[in-house]
């Protein structure tokens, strides 16, 4: 059983994405997998997306507070105990880590992979020396 699976079964519906702990029994482990997300499968990548938005915006906040002119115009202890206090927030900030994983069959694996070949060349297009017509077509269909 996995820790969400646990928290769920001990302390019930969580409160942000409104799910019950009734929705996870043997039962529905047991069905068939549907083709789009469940509801709460979309709530918790939105959720984990927010977290990683929200993480970014703490340490963007951490470091303009560090590199501020009012930082320069405090007494040293005060500077001291600020920059301990940013240098504390930004290491407990960067410990968070969030990820969300997509699970792709390999027809669709090798699809992305071939989209994100052809999306590096378009960039390689603008930044360098542009390739023969005929090395894009054979590219384009992986000749």
């Amino acid at each position: 059983m996995s820790w969400i699976e646990k928290r769920i079964r001990d302390e019930g519906p969580l409160p942000v994405l409104g799910f019950q702990a009734e929705q996870y029994t043997e039962a529905s482990a047991n069905r068939p997998p549907v083709h789009s997300p469940p509801l709460g499968v979309e709530a918790l990548r939105e959720a984990a997306t927010a977290v990683e938005q929200e993480k970014e915006v703490l340490l963007e906040m951490i470091h303009s507070i560090q590199n501020s002119q009012d930082m320069r115009q405090i007494s040293d202890g005060e500077r001291e105990e600020l920059n301990l206090t940013a240098n504390r927030l930004m290491g407990r900030t960067l410990t968070v880590e969030v990820s969300v994983e997509t699970i792709r069959s390999p027809q669709q694996q090798e699809s992305l992979k071939h989209a994100t070949r052809i999306i590096d060349e378009v960039v390689n297009l603008k930044s360098g020396d542009p390739p023969s017509p005929r090395s894009l077509v054979c590219t384009a269909f992986a000749l």
